[in-house]
């Protein structure tokens, strides 16, 4: 299973005071302070390498003045002017942050911590699937954590969930704003309530849960306490305005612009030596200078082509790479190929360049080559055979002699690292490439490497080539030393060129019958939109929670049962328990089962289908699951529902061409049989001996009734349960996934 992504959010602020304080006093030869940009770059520095995330943002306050100080004018009016040595670094350290390619965020008018909260609740900036860790001091960020979200000490080396907040605050993060807003601020000059402490305050909203509802009891409370917060109720009604995060600041951004790209090396190398960072420097030469791609060739002669191929016959062995104009196959065209016959020795043939400068023809460039591509004597080395071997497919190339993917064989090695080309050649060889946005100016549009001139185009399509070429050398002596060699020739390898052709092939849809479902689920919504407004005697927005919650729970006086940040809870848990005593929340259950149904698979499915083809072409994945598994994506294809009616339809919608059919196969219990074969356990190895079946045995055990009186829905729960054992689920996980209490679960 793959790790769920995580969305690094620095507090840049935070960062820049921590790092001037923490640094000390530093210039250049110039006299430019620099020991806050020096902390700063070191701290960000160490994170980057320690973490590698994929996806990272740093956020930044765009001015003294917030909407805070409309609200309350003496807000953080006891801040002085920062340190005069600091001022001038608030530029540098910027310049640091743009160099190393790191996306930004700041909004005048809002403070870096409403932009983290807005981050963390709307959806399009932090999707389901990832969490989010907020790298920060701040204890204000606290009232954001929760099972998703972090926050991370990075100096203290201190995580923070929601029990350390708790523990911290004496409430859960959804109540610390409460707390706050009684216990007051000095540092940010939060009034609060004048001789209310953290203890008190933390005592108070245990018992009455807010704010509001506090001064709503407020007869229950005796004494100078009760003469407080009369006396401050104004300031304290203002002060949880001051401390309450704003969760909807106007973003023009969203979770794909958070994704790391790698940094621009000329600007790092320039800021540094200016800033006389030489540790930083110094790292930047070493993983400069390990190749010389200087000496690439450019083959724009028919002659210099007919003289590569004698040398890639001679030499038996190659690294070839490709480019292209999309990195969807069907879309893309060939812009050129390069080959690697040695250290040092790599070449660029451009055929698809749009520029003025001399190319060969591709048709003549193809022809001579195909010899020598499709001879499988000849040893080829590829990094990302897939990708490559299809685009020459579409030219009439088929490939063969594959001797090594380096993407399969560095996954293979560590299945948990990063295998892009960049990262493989930092890790193997200590050596920086040239990035594909350093060599079309940074545009980000696929198509803009046939318009780069050859000179550029041959030092990064060559180098690609040579660090696949050098990367492949050091895998054949790795995979043998780990013995893992016979796994990758005997089973990883042979399977990438079938997953290759399963790619190219695709499976075919029936967009006539998917239509005719869209339909009929789009009419199911309007039916259960028209039913769900007569249950509840008026019109309301069935999407909406806070329109939910007030249909529930204020007009139909059901019990809620759970409760979240913004009102109790409208999950599909909570509805499944209120089904049972009104028949709204069902049919809201239904709603949502469409819903989910429509927009996730049906209307997913019929904008990913392959105009030239009529079919889906998803990515059969090698190396992303730790554990070996082939996953799938775009779409995922192993993720096409099949418990329900509704969702079996979907998988009707996958059929196979005329004269052909779908052979569905599977191994039978596969994991069960190789916990019977490495644990030695009797039982199981009878019941496989005899060919019972583990998961009805496993059933009639936990249901105390004979096997020939188990149905499907016990033997789904004893497959579960045999499953939850072989990969250590806990018990609090296997009552969630069974909807039993824990107590059962255990037993």
């Amino acid at each position: 299973m793959k790790a769920k992504d995580i969305l690094y959010i620095i507090d840049g602020s935070s960062y820049i005071f921590r790092a001037y304080y923490a640094t000390p006093p530093l210039s250049n030869s110039e006299g430019l302070p620099t020991n806050a940009t020096y902390g700063f770059t070191q701290m960000l520095m160490k994170l980057l390498e320690e973490v590698k995330p994929e996806h990272l943002v740093m956020v930044f306050d765009a001015g003294k003045e917030s909407f805070r100080h409309k609200i309350y004018p003496k807000y953080k009016a006891n801040r002085g002017d920062p340190p005069e040595d600091l001022i001038p670094q608030f530029q540098t350290i910027r310049e640091v942050v743009e160099a190393l390619n790191i996306p930004v965020l700041e909004k005048p008018g809002f403070e870096a911590d409403d932009i983290i909260a807005t981050l963390i609740a709307k959806p399009e900036q932090l999707p389901a699937q990832v969490d989010a860790i907020i790298v920060s001091s701040d204890k204000d960020l606290l009232q954001l954590v929760d099972g998703r979200v972090k926050m991370w000490d990075t100096m203290k080396g201190k995580h923070f969930g929601a029990k350390e907040a708790e523990e911290k605050f004496g409430v859960p993060p959804e109540k610390i704003v409460e707390v706050q807003a009684l216990m007051g601020d000095s540092v940010d000059n939060i009034p609060g309530v004048p001789g209310i402490g953290p203890k008190t305050a933390a005592s108070l909203i245990q018992t009455y849960g807010s704010l509001e509802k506090l001064y709503a009891h407020l007869g229950e409370i005796k004494g100078k306490q009760k003469e407080k917060l009369e006396q401050n109720r104004e300031l304290a009604l203002i002060s949880h305005k001051l401390v309450e995060l704003k969760k909807d600041v106007p973003l023009k951004t969203s979770f794909k612009d958070y994704a790391l790209r790698e940094p621009q090396q000329e600007k790092c190398q320039k800021l540094f030596e200016r800033l006389e960072f030489h540790r930083f420097l110094n790292k930047k030469s070493k993983s400069q200078k390990t190749l010389k791609t200087q000496d690439y060739e450019l083959v724009q002669e028919e002659s210099s082509l007919k003289k590569l191929i004698s040398a890639l016959k001679a030499a038996g062995e190659f690294a070839v790479d490709t480019e292209s104009t999309s990195l969807n196959l069907f879309k893309a065209h060939l812009v050129g190929l390069s080959f690697s016959l040695d250290q040092g020795q790599a070449c660029y043939i451009p055929v698809g360049h749009e520029t003025k400068d001399k190319q060969l023809a591709k048709d003549l460039v193809l022809k001579e080559l195909k010899p020598v591509l499709q001879d499988p004597k000849l040893k080829k080395y590829f990094q990302n055979y897939k990708y490559d071997q299809g685009l020459l497919a579409k030219e009439g190339i088929e490939v063969e002699g594959l001797a090594m993917d380096t993407l399969v064989a560095a996954y293979l090695l560590d299945s948990s690292g990063r295998y892009k080309l960049d990262m493989l050649s930092l890790k193997y060889l200590q050596h920086q490439m040239i990035s594909f946005e350093e060599v079309v100016d940074h545009k980000k549009e696929e198509a803009a490497f046939a318009k780069v001139s050859l000179k550029r185009a041959t030092t990064y399509a060559a180098e690609d080539a040579e660090v696949t070429f050098r990367l492949a050398k050091i895998f054949e002596k790795d995979l043998a030393k780990e013995g893992l060699k016979k796994l990758y020739e005997n089973l990883e390898q042979p399977l990438i060129p079938v997953l290759a052709k399963m790619e190219r092939v695709g499976v075919l849809l029936d967009q006539d019958f998917l239509k005719d479902l869209q339909e009929q689920f789009a009419q199911g919504l309007e039916e259960c939109q028209i039913k769900a407004h007569e249950l509840a005697g008026q019109d309301f927005n069935l999407n909406s929670p806070k329109q939910l919650q007030e249909i529930l729970f204020d007009k139909l006086g059901l019990k809620p049962t759970k409760k979240t940040k913004t009102g109790y809870s409208t999950d599909v848990e909570v509805l499944q328990a209120l089904a049972h005593v009104h028949p709204l929340p069902e049919t809201l259950l239904r709603h949502r089962t469409l819903s989910k149904l429509k927009s996730t698979y049906v209307d997913a499915l019929l904008t990913l289908v392959e105009p030239s083809t009529g079919r889906i072409h998803t990515s059969f994945n090698q190396t992303v699951a730790e554990t070996g598994r082939l996953s799938s994506s775009d779409p995922n294809l192993q993720n096409i529902p099949i418990k329900t009616p509704e969702g079996a339809q979907i998988r009707r919608a996958f059929i196979a061409e005329k004269g052909f059919i779908l052979l569905s196969a599977d191994y039978s219990q596969i994991e069960l049989r190789v916990l019977a074969e490495l644990s030695g356990d009797k039982a199981l190895r009878k019941a496989f001996e005899e060919n019972l079946d583990i998961h009805s045995l496993t059933a009639a055990n936990i249901f105390n009734v004979p096997e020939a009186k188990v149905d499907a829905q016990m033997r789904s729960v004893g497959k579960t349960i045999n499953f939850a054992v072989i990969y250590g689920k806990t018990v609090f996980g296997l009552s969630q996934q069974l909807g039993i209490p824990q107590k059962e679960a255990k037993a």
